[in-house]
């Protein structure tokens, strides 16, 4: 049976050695839940705007963008008069040397989450920054129908 000064020996070191250790190794790995992209509406991306997103293609490669507008249709509102759709565009900066095909991505973002999202380079300015786009035009999250599909089988 080991004596407390051996205890307190041994905790004492294995408390230095904590120290030397990254606080990000110890901790354990951020999982971003994953949400519908049809649940994020435009305000949630306009109180993003000069923020980081991660995204990764099908491969994995992860790739830094910076959201640098969220712009809602011409006429100043996301909302527009033709039944009530949301309409807006969102504006990325991203590294030059590591420029984006047109393409569907997964996008994890700190306060949102994880989604797919598709987006459209628009090109690039001085060779400092390449700028990519989405745009949307869908009915707003909020009545967007949900549930699942029930198969119905037909009687003769």
């Amino acid at each position: 049976m080991a004596t407390r000064r051996t205890f307190i020996r041994n905790c004492s070191a294995f408390a230095a050695l904590a120290a030397f250790v990254p606080a990000s190794l110890l901790a354990a790995p951020q999982r971003r839940r994953g949400v519908s992209l049809a649940d994020v509406s435009f305000g949630t991306f306009a109180a993003q705007v000069n923020s980081q997103f991660l995204l990764r293609n099908l491969n994995g490669d992860a790739q830094a963008l910076q959201l640098v507008e969220a712009e809602p249709a011409p006429g100043g509102d996301s909302f527009a008069e033709d039944g009530g759709s949301e309409k807006f565009s969102l504006l990325f900066r991203g590294d030059p040397t590591r420029p984006l095909q047109q393409d569907t991505y997964r996008f994890e973002h700190t306060r949102i989450g994880r989604f797919d999202m598709f987006i459209v380079p628009i090109g690039c300015e001085d060779r400092s920054h390449c700028y990519y786009e989405a745009v949307f035009n869908r009915l707003p999250p909020e009545s967007q129908p949900r549930g699942q599909f029930v198969a119905r089988q037909h009687t003769k």
